[in-house]
């Protein structure tokens, strides 16, 4: 048996054994604890596959299974794991989580927004999606340890009221009746989308021929009072500029695309922001009562010219995140296109491991190298999706990488 000596940051101990050709390894504050795994392994006490509540939770047929229960740090409530991988071949992966109970609140995404509306405006074009409903986000969001003045920031944001949703629009979707008639439809609770653009719906900084591309990262929500937003979102800057000094204001000179204002903002407390042109600054925009902040005014433009040029009815190419994101039961997702997603996941990896360099430490940390390496590696998967569905008081979380099982069939 082995430990290591140093403990982890929350006091978590690592102790491992090997033998018979496995390697047994146990995360706990007890610095030997993994002799009651070796026990176990022996069956010389029950192992966590005994406990009833595990024996109980349904999960696929699968040779590969896992099982675990913990305490969560904000909680006395303890929470049991049950997992499968489905499959795991050089074609994909699939795995099947199961927890009980669920850790947050669970709200299905089609009760929290109008997913029709998501699926027109962004069609096919982001690299990547993250769809939660906001009782999730902010479960979350108090979940977490890290407690920095910008997470407060973003917890009050979500929180306040002229964000926050409590009645259902039915029928059509909320942008296309806006865009027809002008007025905006009851909402429903709210939900959060973020999507993330590269190429030619990315963002960009600087001027041409040093012109750079960026990724342009846009968030999706809907507000109480369509009509007062203007005014809110110039308090929510004033607040910021008192906490942080960056000196934010909203651009009185509008950009117009068609018959959508696209409003920029500046930071004018850095020389080198504050020279950004108008396409290269963060905005937001008001379709009916969906509020839609991008940090690039330049892809925000074209997203809002590309939406009225489709008209009423976008043109969808089946597959791809809006499969499992239309489905009634999903409560989350995450869609990544491992091919133009993943390089740009690669770059923010490299931007990071960079930053982390110091004189003792000058090499990039390894982790970072090999994440680098898998993404590289599983990019001509073509895409990686995480879901979540409701169970009850228990929550299942779906992995796929690449095609779907179900359509995948191996050439004879």
């Amino acid at each position: 048996m082995w430990g290591l000596q140093t403990p982890l940051a929350d006091g978590q101990r690592l102790s491992f054994a090997c033998g018979d050709g496995v390697l047994l390894a146990c995360l706990s504050p007890d610095p030997s604890a993994i002799r009651y795994v070796l026990m176990a392994y022996d069956g010389l006490i029950p192992s966590t596959r005994a406990l009833s509540e595990l024996r109980t939770m349904p999960e696929p047929v699968s040779p590969d299974v896992v099982w675990c229960q913990w305490q969560g740090p904000t909680s006395a409530e303890q929470f049991t794991l049950t997992g499968a991988l489905t499959r795991f071949d050089d074609q994909g992966l699939s795995a099947t989580i199961r927890i009980r109970p669920s850790p947050c609140q669970q709200a299905q995404l089609a009760d929290s927004m109008d997913i029709a509306t998501v699926e027109q405006v962004l069609g096919d074009l982001p690299a990547m999606i993250m769809a939660l409903p906001l009782p999730t986000l902010q479960d979350r969001l108090r979940a977490t340890t890290i407690d920095s003045a910008w997470l407060q920031s973003i917890r009050r944001i979500l929180q306040s009221n002229w964000i926050q949703q409590d009645t259902n629009s039915p029928g059509r979707s909320a942008l296309a009746v806006a865009k027809r008639y002008g007025g905006a439809r009851p909402a429903k609770p709210g939900g959060l989308v973020l999507a993330l653009f590269t190429g030619e719906y990315g963002g960009g900084y600087g001027r041409k021929p040093l012109r750079l591309s960026i990724p342009a990262l846009m968030a999706f929500t809907r507000v109480r009072r369509p009509d007062s937003v203007h005014r809110t979102i110039s308090r929510e800057l004033d607040l910021l500029n008192a906490r942080y000094r960056l000196g934010l204001i909203q651009d009185p000179s509008p950009l117009t695309v068609g018959t959508q204002t696209v409003w920029t903002i500046e930071i004018t407390s850095n020389e080198s922001q504050a020279a950004l042109e108008a396409e290269d600054r963060p905005a937001y925009t008001l379709v009916g009562d969906w509020l839609i902040v991008s940090s690039q005014a330049g892809s925000l433009a074209k997203l809002m010219q590309r939406f009225q040029e489709l008209g009423n009815e976008a043109p969808l190419t089946p597959g791809g995140w809006h499969g499992t994101i239309s489905a009634t039961n999903t409560a989350g997702l995450a869609w990544l296109d491992l091919d133009t997603g993943g390089k740009t996941v690669q770059l923010a990896l490299t931007l990071w491991g960079l930053s982390q360099r110091t004189a003792d430490t000058p090499s990039t940390p390894h982790a970072i190298k090999a994440a680098r390496t898998l993404l590289d590696r599983i990019r001509p998967l073509q895409s990686c999706t995480l879901w979540m569905e409701p169970e009850g008081s228990n929550a299942i979380v779906h992995l796929e990488i690449g095609p779907r099982a179900e359509q995948y069939s191996p050439s004879l």
